[in-house]
């Protein structure tokens, strides 16, 4: 891990919000040496515009919202993405900014996850689906 990282979570009440597009709010943390030196509240600007279409035609709407969330996550300098459910299109866009992404995290409050992240205890749960689109 760089000395000085930024780590995003889309939100929904202070916890992780299952669907990543979905998220009207997230956190960012940043992390330096080992510790959490600061946690920042952001209003997604770009929510609303999502539509779960999972294969009705939708996709070019989609794919315009997947690379709308790609940028709002580097214009707010993240270096890592921590979310749950994902599709492949928003992975590509956020990962082709240079942004690397943990996904299929399980909801709970975002400190939980912040510093299991920070402890190297931070895990994937098998059973969480990813979006198709």
């Amino acid at each position: 891990m760089k000395v000085k990282t930024k780590i995003i979570m889309p939100i929904r009440n202070g916890y992780l919000e299952p669907h990543f597009g979905r998220a009207e709010q997230f956190i960012l943390y940043e992390i330096e040496n080992g510790k959490v030196t600061d946690k920042t509240e952001i209003f997604n600007e770009t929510s609303g515009a999502h539509k779960c279409s999972h294969g009705n035609g939708e996709h070019s709407e989609s794919t315009r919202h997947h690379d709308d969330m790609a940028q709002f996550i580097k214009s707010n300098g993240a270096d890592i993405l921590v979310t749950c459910g994902i599709g492949p299109g928003a992975i590509n866009n956020i990962k082709s900014q240079g942004i690397d992404v943990i996904r299929g995290i399980a909801p709970r409050k975002t400190d939980e996850i912040i510093y299991d992240f920070v402890d190297g205890k931070l895990k994937q749960d098998p059973e969480i689906k990813i979006c198709r689109h």
